[in-house]
């Protein structure tokens, strides 16, 4: 039986299909870290931890510039922003001043994720703080103070959430342009003052003839 030979595939062939991987990947490949980035989902859950498994810290909308510190197993490992908290215990804490502020009196205190539910749910440790560290505090909850994450606290928002700011994006974020000023009230209309009538001369009296 005779065989049929087999036509080589063409070189034209193998270079295009090459070629469209490589622009395919250049298009969806993003740096592991850190970059700035922006939110691209409305309401994109930010969790304690790279997985839904971990709780809810917050809700981000579009638009949103976040730090990406890197991206793990396509989660994307962000520093907290705006609203968002840590939880400490008030037994390691000594408020200063006001109590806006305050120092960790011992070693080794965890830090946790503050979970939407409060305290009870907030079982993720983001740092584990050391004596005489400073914290600031934004409220209490129970026997938990609220405090700004610190440095090294991290959250979590899920794959294909972020895109890389672009590079006016950026200079945006780094230099704002401040707002313009308000604009000032009009001014009230003034009611024409009304001409003052003139006051009436008296007459001069007729002088009296003198009686010889």
């Amino acid at each position: 039986m005779p065989v049929t030979p087999r036509t080589p595939a063409r070189p034209f062939t193998l270079a295009a299909t090459l070629l469209a991987l490589l622009v395919t990947t250049t298009l969806h490949a993003q740096p592991d870290g850190p970059f700035l980035g922006i939110i691209n989902q409305n309401n994109t859950p930010v969790r304690a931890g790279a997985g839904n498994a971990y709780y809810v810290v917050g809700t981000l909308e579009a638009g949103t510039p976040v730090e990406v510190e890197e991206v793990f197993y396509r989660w994307y490992k962000i520093k907290p922003t705006e609203g968002m908290y840590s939880y400490i215990s008030k037994a390691f804490v000594d408020l200063q001043g006001d109590g806006s502020r305050g120092i960790v009196n011992n070693d080794r205190v965890d830090a946790k994720a503050g979970a939407l539910k409060g305290p009870a749910e907030s079982y993720r440790i983001q740092v584990r703080l050391n004596k005489d560290d400073l914290v600031r505090v934004l409220g209490e909850d129970g026997s938990f103070y609220k405090i700004v994450p610190p440095p090294d606290a991290f959250v979590y928002v899920p794959p294909e959430s972020v895109r890389v700011a672009t590079d006016a994006e950026i200079a945006q974020l780094r230099n704002p342009t401040p707002p313009a000023p308000p604009t000032p009230p009009a001014p009230e209309p003034v009611a024409p003052t009304p001409p003052t009538p003139p006051t009436p001369t008296p007459p001069t009296p007729e002088p009296t003839p003198l009686t010889p």
